[in-house]
């Protein structure tokens, strides 16, 4: 058909025709630009700048930077996930302010430190969760291991000099200790390891089998996988389709809570804890202290610290006491100290300064009167 006859039949069409495809047409258009605007509105009253840029991150709307650098977390082939020892420059270059914590270039929570330990120095190494790393801490100087470190060079002023190095990662449970001290920690020749663990154990305690030998139905491998390019377009200038993502994808401000498999009957199984053995969490703190004599450094358990907490974490602390006994680890019994005050009421666990003040204190006495202090290798 020529432009000549389509014209012509245009004219010929009814007189509503036109102006009725228009109206479906705005129609169409409102709508749209309605659930658009309540979809902006709505994603910026749930998400607050600096999450809108993690989740951009994850959409892949970030540039060059993807989930791994702009987290404190990356993922591990043993450990399903470590700290980001990046984080200190991409984190504040992405989002313009310095992170809560500082991860140095070795992946470890503190202040800098080197693989080589210098000479004179002896070298405390902490292992465990989310409660030795001190979570909600923002000042490096309050965290147990910083502490602890003070609290050793100012009893014994006259050497050697004591280093303690933070090496608990969020989420952790013994097994990833465990890991750790094996690929990471013996690489710095430490003269002792802490072991401080057990909160996280109990979760795995609570699924089928009480989390398998290797805890592999209680973590998920990290595999996030980035938009297409043909959704990019979509994500970039519709909030709604950001929306319609963030909820419907694998997506979260830290990395760690994406390696916990989901499991909302599992984690509320009381009756499966209250018969729980804890047995593997014992095999690993057994081989955490087989470990640390094979390579002759002096291994310590620490009773875990809490305040109104299921009986679970005392049994923990008492298979913490059964291995020190039995395999002739230094046991450094925290639990009886516990106080009001010392934990976080959300969870009663996580310690707060006076907690990590108090952890420091008696795990430096402890020690004072073991005489490990005197064996420097």
């Amino acid at each position: 058909m020529s432009k000549k006859d389509r014209f012509a039949a245009l004219q010929n069409q009814p007189p509503a025709a036109r102006p009725r495809k228009i109206f479906y047409i705005a129609m169409a258009l409102m709508v749209l630009g309605s659930i658009e605007l309540a979809g902006r509105v709505y994603y910026r009253i749930k998400y607050k700048p600096q999450e809108d840029l993690m989740l951009q991150a994850f959409m892949g709307l970030g540039g060059t930077y993807d989930p791994d650098m702009v987290s404190n977390y990356s993922p591990h082939p043993y450990l399903v996930y470590t700290l980001n020892p990046n984080t200190k420059w991409n984190y504040k270059s992405y989002y313009g302010v310095e992170p809560k914590q500082m991860i140095n270039s070795l992946g470890f929570r503190g202040k800098e430190t080197t693989v080589e330990k210098p000479d004179h120095v002896f070298r405390i190494v902490c292992l465990g969760g989310s409660t030795t790393f001190g979570l909600g801490e923002p000042d490096e100087t309050q965290t147990y291991p910083e502490l602890l470190e003070k609290r050793l060079n100012e009893l014994y002023p006259g050497g050697p000099h004591f280093e303690v190095i933070n090496a608990g990662t969020p989420g952790w449970s013994s097994a990833e200790s465990l890991i750790n001290l094996h690929f990471r920690v013996l690489e710095l020749s430490p003269d002792m390891v802490i072991l401080y663990d057990g909160i996280n154990d109990t979760f795995a305690m609570r699924l089928p089998g009480e989390g398998k030998s290797d805890y592999s139905n209680f973590r998920n491998v990290l595999n996030f996988q980035l938009p297409y390019e043909w959704e990019r377009p979509f994500l970039r200038y519709s909030h709604f389709c950001r929306l319609v993502y963030a909820m419907t994808h694998q997506v979260a401000a830290d990395i760690n809570s994406l390696a916990v498999k989901a499991a909302p009957r599992g984690f509320s199984q009381i009756d499966a804890l209250n018969h729980a053995t804890g047995k593997y969490f014992k095999r690993n703190v057994e081989s955490f202290v087989a470990i640390a004599r094979a390579h002759r450094v002096t291994p310590v358990l620490v009773t875990m610290g809490h305040g109104p907490w299921h009986p679970s974490l005392g049994l923990t602390c008492q298979i913490m006491r059964e291995v020190a006994r039995s395999q002739g680890a230094i046991l450094v019994d925290f639990e009886p100290y516990s106080r009001p005050g010392w934990f976080d009421t959300m969870d009663n666990v996580h310690l707060l300064r006076p907690g990590n003040t108090a952890l420091a204190e008696v795990i430096a006495r402890t020690l004072g009167t073991s005489g490990a202090l005197t064996r420097h290798r």
